[in-house]
């Protein structure tokens, strides 16, 4: 969900640093280099698309000093480039707010009609996402972001 935020305000809040090479998620654990660090946000780019995971601690012992992370995923994929993200801590709250919005919504945003044989369905309106939290999203909007294109 993070992802699909950040590309609605296109600020996908890159530090500049990217590490590039076979990068393996298996099994919600990854491995990158000890440039990252646990609560980092970090943008995988593969060939099978992209995805932003925040880094969590994988074991007291042998965690972060040797770049292994868990990542909030149970797919396995292999990926070519990691950008490290300065994901502020207030974006952070907003996202898991949103995130947690669009989990409790109801999935049928159709209200229905019917006069005689003529039937006629339309959107609710006002409960998505992006129009409910537009104003407190702004002050993050960027008019474009390298990573996104």
């Amino acid at each position: 969900m993070i992802l699909e935020i950040m590309r609605e305000i296109r600020n996908t809040f890159w530090d500049g640093y990217i590490y590039r090479g076979k990068i393996a998620v298996r099994g919600g654990v990854i491995d990158l280099n000890d440039d990252f660090v646990e609560g980092d946000y970090v943008f995988l780019v593969g060939k099978r698309g992209a995805e932003v995971y925040r880094l969590e601690r994988f074991d007291e012992e042998i965690g972060a000093a040797a770049g292994i992370f868990k990542v909030d995923t149970d797919a396995d994929t292999i990926y070519e480039a990691a950008y490290r993200l300065t994901v502020p801590k207030d974006f952070s709250r907003l996202a898991a707010e949103i995130a947690e919005y669009e989990r409790s919504k109801p999935k049928n945003n159709f209200a229905a009609e019917q006069f005689g044989s003529y039937r006629y369905a339309h959107g609710k309106g006002g409960n998505r996402w992006e129009t409910l939290y537009r104003r407190a999203l702004n002050k993050y909007r960027k008019m474009s972001d390298r990573l996104l294109g």
